[in-house]
């Protein structure tokens, strides 16, 4: 049962990580237009790196939901299409048994979400604010 727990875990967060990192960056080249603004300016490449920096709890706000979406769909469409889940149904197992490492992994990543939505990204979001005023660029 351990074996197959971490067999699931890795390969949901291996696609996790994957559409993790796609959405996120999908997410931060959204911010391009401002940066084209503040380079217009002349403003240091350390001041564009934190402007980038500070969009990326915007970004995992949105991402982790969907990469989690994502790759939970990926994960069980592809055991299914293996007949995996219906061998380890043969073989006893519930399907609870099947999904649990699956299940518990995105409660962890509920945690994170909220943590992030509830502290981090309104910390950094007041910090980009002060950085574009800063610099005298329009929100």
């Amino acid at each position: 049962m351990r074996k197959l727990n971490q067999y699931l875990a890795k390969d949901f967060l291996t696609v996790f990580a994957v559409a993790m990192l796609l959405i996120t960056f999908a997410f931060t080249i959204g911010a391009i237009y401002k940066v084209i603004d503040i380079m217009a300016k002349g403003i240091s490449i350390g001041i564009v790196g934190r402007f980038f920096l500070y969009n990326i709890p915007y970004s995992l706000a949105f991402s982790i939901p969907i990469s989690a979406l994502f790759s939970t769909l990926l994960v069980f469409g592809r055991l299914s299409s293996d007949s995996e889940i219906s061998a380890m149904k043969s073989s006893g197992l519930s399907m609870w048994q099947i999904s649990s490492p699956i299940v518990l992994i995105p409660l962890v990543l509920v945690g994170i979400c909220l943590y992030n939505n509830c502290v981090v990204y309104p910390l950094t979001a007041y910090a980009n604010r002060k950085l574009i005023k800063g610099m005298g660029v329009e929100d």
